[in-house]
């Protein structure tokens, strides 16, 4: 019987990989689902402000969010050599450049928690307006971590795509 494998042995390694193939942990909680795209309706956005000691935070999710958007079809105008925070601004600007949208937020967490394993941890907030109306048509909050063998970016790139395909209470 040395070295055959049982079934119980294969079992076990399948429970291994699933056990750590799924330790991000998301939390994601949306008031609705995100208007689909449409040529005609553009997106405006803006760098996310950054509320954390991580240098450039809200650069770096914005661009993640750039090219999400892009990918799933979105139209998405930017001008991310500007960093205006006040949404009046923003409205404006989004406004001039003929976008129906203003896509704008907050990085409140992205960094690598303290500890022997050092895992990922981002946490944002994201709210679509309506340019015309200036009414909030979506908004999501989530935070996700990782295992230490992780990287900030992929975790956050994770829950960007989570989060901004959730509907209504994530």
């Amino acid at each position: 019987m040395k070295g055959k494998t049982t079934k119980g042995q294969y079992f076990l390694l399948l429970c291994l990989i699933m056990g750590l193939t799924s330790c991000t942990s998301n939390h994601i909680t949306s008031s609705s689902i995100m208007p689909p795209p449409d040529p005609q309706n553009s997106v405006t956005l803006f760098l996310l402000d950054n509320y954390t000691t991580s240098h450039q935070a809200g650069a770096r999710a914005a661009n993640l969010i750039e090219g999400i958007l892009i990918e799933r079809g979105y139209q998405v105008v930017t001008d991310f050599k500007k960093h205006d925070s006040h949404i009046a601004q923003q409205l404006k600007i989004a406004k001039k450049n003929g976008s129906r949208f203003l896509l704008n937020g907050g990085v409140t967490e992205w960094r690598y928690k303290t500890g022997i394993d050092g895992e990922p941890a981002v946490s944002l907030q994201l709210k679509l307006i309506d340019v015309v109306t200036q009414k909030v048509v979506w908004n999501s909050v989530a935070s996700s971590n990782n295992w230490g063998n992780g990287t900030v970016g992929k975790t956050a790139q994770l829950m960007l795509e989570e989060m901004l395909r959730k509907g209504p209470k994530g």
